[in-house]
C-alpha cells in the first residue's frame, strides 16, 4: 500500500522541473495516510509533503478555497515555492535502517531458496527458528505471515498435520489468513478495560486525528440494507471496536457463538445477531429467536457467569406470536444508524480536543456519558423491546 501511494503522488512529476497538484479522496485512503505506522512506510519527502498537504487542506473550509489553493502551485507562487521547498529541506534525511525486518527478509529467502530445491525440512527449520527468535516473536503479524508460510511448505512436502498445526497458528493471530481444515478452540476475549483509554489509544495512532473519522467512516461503511451478511456483520463489530468495547465475531471465525459479541467494562456484555436482510413486515420468527437463544447459550459457556444481553439487529422490533422474546432487545436498522452517528460525533470531538493522554481519557469518559454511550445508556437509548405481531393463514 505504501508502494502504492508512494508511485500514485509520483505519476505527476517525472524530472525536478516539474509540479503538479495531487489530490488524495476517499475515507480509506485518507485513514491510511493518518496512521504514524503507515507513514512510517513512506520516503521523508512523501511524508514531507503529505504533511504541508494535511496542513494546507485544514486551512480550506469552503470548496471555493480549493481552486485558488491549487493554483498557489501551478502559478508559482513565490510564497509557495519557497515554503515547499523549506519544507522538503528538512526532510531531507536517510531514514533509519530497519533491522529487524532485514532479518526477517533474509529468513524468508533463505527458506524460499529451500524450498525450490526440494529441501522441505531445511526451508521449514528455516522459518521455525526466525519465529522463535524473541525479537521476530513479539511481531505477531510477521510471526502469523511465517507461519502460514510453513504451513504452505508442509502441504507441499505431504506433512498435512504438521501444515495444518502452522496454519492453526496464522489464522489463531490474524483471521485473514485461510482458515485452517478444523477451527482452532474458541479463545475467550478479555473483558474490556477503561474504554476511554481505549478510544485515546486508537486517537493517538494518527498523526493527523482526523483521519481517525476517514477510518471510521471507512469501518462501518457496510452498515448498509445492501450489504452482504458477513460485510454487515463485520461493520457491526468494528463499531463496537470504536466504541472502545472488545469486539469479535465468534461465528465467523471459530464457528460458534453469536454473530457479533460487545465484550463490556459493564456486568454484561453484547450477545448480538444480525438479521438485517430482513424487511420491514418481516418479523423475528421462533427459528430466528431460537438461533439468537443458542448464541447466548454458546456465550455462557464461554463466559461462564458473565450476565449478557440479547440483541437481534433487524428493521424493526416486531416478533412472530409463536417466538418468545421475552427479555430479548432489538437494535432497529434505524438505530444502528443513530448510534454510529452518535459515535461518529464523539470522535469527531475527541480529534479537536486538547490536553494530553490523561486530559483525553477525561474528556472521552465525559463525552461517552453524554452521548449515552456508556454499556446501560447504549441498553435504554438504542435498544427496543419486542412487540408481538399476530400472522393469519389463509385457507384457499
Amino acid at each position: 500500500m505504501a508502494q502504492r501511494v508512494e508511485q500514485g503522488i509520483g505519476r505527476g512529476t517525472r524530472g525536478g522541473a516539474d509540479y503538479c497538484v495531487v489530490i488524495l479522496t476517499g475515507d480509506k485512503l485518507v485513514g491510511w495516510i493518518g496512521r504514524k505506522t503507515n507513514l512510517d512506510q513512506l520516503t521523508a519527502s512523501t511524508r514531507a509533503q503529505l504533511k504541508m498537504g494535511q496542513e494546507v487542506s485544514e486551512e480550506v473550509t469552503k470548496s471555493t478555497e480549493v481552486l485558488p489553493t491549487v493554483l498557489k502551485c501551478l502559478d508559482r507562487d513565490a510564497h509557495w515555492v519557497a515554503y515547499h521547498a523549506s519544507e522538503l529541506a528538512e526532510a531531507a534525511q536517510a531514514a533509519p535502517v530497519d533491522e529487524l525486518a532485514l532479518k526477517i527478509a533474509a529468513g524468508e529467502r533463505k527458506a524460499f531458496q529451500q524450498q525450490r530445491m526440494g529441501q522441505y525440512e531445511p526451508a521449514l527449520a528455516t522459518l521455525e527458528k526466525l519465529m522463535a527468535d524473541p525479537e521476530v516473536a513479539k511481531d505477531t503479524e510477521r510471526t502469523a505471515w511465517l507461519s502460514a508460510s510453513a504451513a504452505r511448505i508442509a502441504y507441499q512436502m505431504g506433512d498435512d498435520a504438521r501444515g495444518q498445526r502452522f496454519q492453526t497458528n496464522a489464522f489463531s493471530v490474524n483471521n485473514n489468513h485461510c482458515p485452517p481444515r478444523q477451527r482452532a478452540p474458541y479463545q475467550p476475549r478479555p473483558i474490556a478495560g477503561k474504554r476511554s483509554q481505549a478510544i485515546v489509544k486508537r486517537l493517538m495512532q494518527y498523526e493527523r486525528r482526523g483521519s481517525l473519522v476517514a477510518d471510521f467512516e471507512d469501518a462501518i461503511g457496510n452498515l448498509v440494507l445492501h450489504a452482504s451478511p458477513r460485510q454487515y456483520e463485520e461493520a457491526l463489530a468494528n463499531l463496537g471496536s470504536y466504541l472502545g468495547f472488545e469486539a469479535d465475531r465468534p461465528q465467523q471465525i471459530h464457528e460458534v457463538g453469536p454473530d457479533v459479541l460487545w465484550r463490556t467494562d459493564a456486568p454484561f456484555d453484547f450477545v448480538i445477531e444480525a438479521k438485517h436482510e430482513k424487511h420491514d413486515d418481516n418479523p423475528l420468527y421462533k427459528k430466528d429467536h431460537a438461533q439468537l437463544l443458542e448464541a447466548e447459550h454458546r456465550f455462557k459457556g464461554m463466559y461462564p457467569g458473565r450476565e449478557s444481553v440479547r440483541v437481534s439487529a433487524l428493521p424493526e422490533p416486531v416478533a412472530d406470536q409463536k417466538a418468545t422474546p421475552a427479555g430479548t432487545f432489538a437494535l432497529r436498522l434505524a438505530d444502528v444508524n443513530r448510534l454510529a452517528g452518535s459515535v461518529r460525533e464523539m470522535l469527531t470531538e475527541m480529534t479537536a480536543a486538547p490536553g494530553d493522554e490523561a486530559a483525553l481519557c477525561e474528556k472521552c469518559e465525559e463525552l461517552l456519558v453524554k452521548a449515552k454511550l456508556k454499556p446501560e445508556g447504549i441498553k435504554t437509548a438504542f435498544l427496543k423491546p419486542f412487540t408481538r405481531v399476530w400472522t393469519h393463514n389463509l385457507i384457499q
